[in-house]
């Protein structure tokens, strides 16, 4: 829940716990032959794109988050 949430923050961990339950049970709902996958996946695309987690989304907004990650991938690519 951290890593969705975000490290580092009291409200980061809060914040991935809530977001994650929802969507899981939402998922559970509607697919549930992949709503495993789906959670993975998820959490794949949270750590790769936004390594600071969803607080740091909430906090600065997504268009910096946005240009965060693609900073750091131009430099991860060279």
């Amino acid at each position: 829940m951290a890593l969705l949430g975000g490290v580092g923050t009291f409200l980061g961990p809060l914040i991935g716990a809530i977001a994650f339950q929802l969507l899981s049970e939402v998922l559970w709902h509607r697919l549930l032959d992949f709503h495993t996958a789906f959670l993975g996946g998820l959490m794949i695309v949270i750590v790769m794109f936004f390594p600071r987690g969803l607080m740091d989304v909430f906090r600065g907004g997504l268009r910096t988050a946005v240009s965060r990650t693609r900073r750091n991938l131009t430099q991860f690519a060279e």
